[in-house]
């Protein structure tokens, strides 16, 4: 079987961000505390997609999108521009790049519980966040 060579139309729909402001509105948070914590991991999640986008979560062939993108917005966030399929990458690479922040166990074992339930949240909603290419 060969794989399709098959680039994302950019920007995506809903966006990185607006999965996760729709994620947000729907947690169930009680306490300033717990919605403290998701806003802390909300932003993290941000950072390493920003952050690692180009170097470790595209693919070389779009790399060259992704420049051709920020050669007209310079600015611009890459949550803001991708998608699902793309944020779904960087759960793949959450283990070690949280282990290298040397967080304490309970810290950890935060993380983790929000990227269960953000990784839930996506499936449940993978016919409006995903597109279908069977």
């Amino acid at each position: 079987m060969r794989l399709l060579q098959q680039l994302h139309s950019i920007p995506r729909i809903p966006s990185i961000s607006t999965i996760l402001a729709n994620y947000v509105d729907d947690a169930s948070t009680s306490s300033e505390h717990e919605k403290d914590e998701l806003q802390t991991v909300i932003d993290g999640l941000k950072l390493y997609f920003n952050t690692g986008l180009k170097n470790i979560l595209l693919y070389r062939i779009e790399r060259a999108q992704f420049n051709a993108i920020l050669k007209k917005t310079p600015t611009i966030q890459a949550c803001d521009i991708y998608g699902a399929e793309h944020f779904l990458r960087l759960f793949v690479r959450l283990p070690a790049l949280v282990a290298r922040v040397g967080a304490d166990k309970d810290t950890a074992e935060m993380f983790q519980k929000h990227f269960n339930d953000i990784l839930r949240f996506i499936d449940e909603r993978r016919d409006q966040y995903l597109i279908d290419r069977s």
